[in-house]
């Protein structure tokens, strides 16, 4: 009987810990990840690796926070015939040139808009596709942003 038992021990201290775990994301409406967690077979999560996911967690919700406080804005995605793009300039950021760029890193459009806060960019011309439009800043950084054209 005690063999039996030392033997129902090992094998659920032996399952009980070779159980793999699956890290599982989150993402928003615009494909970013925003949450990463790690899952059980029995929902625990490894104190070790918890510090870890938290630290990525935080980078996360950090570099959320700082496209929010940029406020571009831009529609609609996808365009038919123009695109609106809106922004707010702060002390730090300035932008200083939008560019439209096809898939073969041709530039399409370019105009300088270092005193404005918004641009209305004419697309009805180009193909149905894929375009990526970058917003240059005064200070050298860049962002840019997928726009679909039907």
């Amino acid at each position: 009987m005690k063999k039996i038992i030392q033997f129902i021990f090992i094998l659920f201290f032996f399952n009980v810990n070779s159980q793999e775990y699956k890290i599982k994301f989150d993402y928003d409406i615009a494909g970013n990840q925003y949450n990463k967690y790690i899952v059980f077979g029995t929902g625990r999560i490894r104190s070790n690796e918890l510090n870890d996911l938290d630290k990525d967690i935080q980078e996360v919700k950090e570099d959320k926070k700082e496209i929010l406080t940029e406020n571009i804005k831009f529609y609609p995605n996808p365009v038919r015939e123009s695109l609106y793009v809106y922004w707010t300039n702060t002390s730090e950021s300035v932008v200083d040139e939008i560019n439209i760029v096809d898939m073969s890193g041709k530039i399409l459009y370019q105009s300088k808009v270092l005193n404005k806060t918004q641009d209305s960019i004419q697309l009805s011309n180009y193909t149905n596709g894929i375009y990526i439009m970058s917003l240059n800043y005064y200070n050298g950084e860049s962002k840019s942003f997928k726009i679909i054209k039907n």
